[in-house]
């Protein structure tokens, strides 16, 4: 017989071998490089955005710990309050005592202000200062 032996049923595979089998032609089908590249694409991209966030939770730490400095510095029986001084395209800030409501300091000091004041009144556009 040239056909081979008929009336035999063929051997089925099983069902895992089946999924086995199917699992392989998908990967096989596909072109590897290209998806390597975007595997790695999208791993990059990740690590990029994880690297961000570390790096703002981290500022955001400094930060944090610049400002308990600065609130141990000042105290809690002071209060920062802010003036916007339009005349003068300015705004100052005052250390103020909160038990008797004194200014400790302004920044920058009414002399400044007032400087700067004179300064845009005259109309000058720029300012030569020579010491």
């Amino acid at each position: 017989m040239a056909g081979g032996i008929t009336g035999i049923p063929t051997p089925q595979q099983s069902p895992v071998e089946e999924r086995r089998q199917a699992v392989k032609t998908k990967t096989l089908g596909r072109t590897g490089a290209a998806h390597d590249d975007s595997f790695r694409e999208k791993l990059e991209a990740q690590r990029r955005n994880m690297k961000q966030n570390q790096d703002r939770q981290e500022s955001d730490q400094q930060v944090e710990k610049r400002r308990e400095a600065i609130l141990a510095k000042i105290g809690s029986r002071r209060h920062l309050q802010y003036n916007v001084i339009e005349d003068a395209a300015i705004v100052q800030v005052s250390v103020i005592n909160s038990e008797d409501g004194t200014i400790v300091r302004k920044f920058p000091p009414d002399e400044v202000v007032d400087f700067v004041r004179r300064v845009k009144k005259s109309g000058r556009r720029s300012l030569d200062i020579t010491l």
